[in-house]
């Protein structure tokens, strides 16, 4: 051992990296990300569509509120012309009416509603944006495993080359699963709504 611990960990890896490694190793991580990449797009297809019953929920929410106080269905462009009190769509009606209307737009379960909608809205946007991080990293080390794949042979013919790859691979694989954990942690801890109003 007087060679050190690491140059003989290193000679053992190369001496026993066999003659299919990398084909298999390339092959691997090829069917893997390819996977990964799917369950992970179906991941944040199914967490947008989630977003957006919650936004759809509450505006629920918001109409039979209306309907059931004032006995009034809103004919609207979209939720948001609900958010502040606007005279074309209030205005043909009486006074005591709009002036209840007026209380429940400038209360604060109305306006604290909307702003559960803002940060809907806003995880809806930035979903595939928080994603990307982790799903380029697996999307690069699925190329590079289709890229690699047919030279797998003269990669083996050049050992240190083939053994840096799959440092290097392996090294950016973790990050990405790494990445990809955390976006998917931070998404599954969401708010509940609750049903008042």
């Amino acid at each position: 051992m007087k060679e050190g611990i690491l140059p003989f960990i290193f000679t053992f890896i190369t001496n026993n990296i066999g003659e299919y490694s990398s084909l298999y190793f390339y092959s691997a991580l090829f069917q893997g990300n390819a996977a990964l990449i799917t369950l992970s797009a179906m991941f944040v297809i199914y967490k947008s569509q989630s977003l957006e019953n919650k936004f759809a929920k509450i505006e629920e929410m918001l109409l039979a509120y209306f309907k059931r106080s004032f006995n009034l269905v809103m004919n609207y462009k979209d939720i948001w012309s609900l958010e502040n009190y606007d005279e074309k769509l209030f205005g043909h009606l009486d006074g005591g009416t709009i002036n209840n209307i007026k209380e429940t737009i400038q209360g604060v379960h109305w306006k604290a509603r909307f702003v559960e909608l803002r940060l809907i809205q806003r995880d809806i946007n930035k979903l595939w944006v928080e994603a990307s991080p982790a799903l380029k990293g697996i999307f690069y080390a699925l190329i590079l495993s289709i890229v690699l794949l047919p030279f797998s042979n003269l990669l083996h013919k050049h050992i240190y080359l083939e053994l840096l790859l799959f440092i290097l691979i392996i090294i950016l694989e973790v990050i990405s699963i790494k990445n990809l954990y955390i976006f998917i942690r931070k998404q599954l801890t969401g708010n509940v709504i609750s049903d008042e109003y």
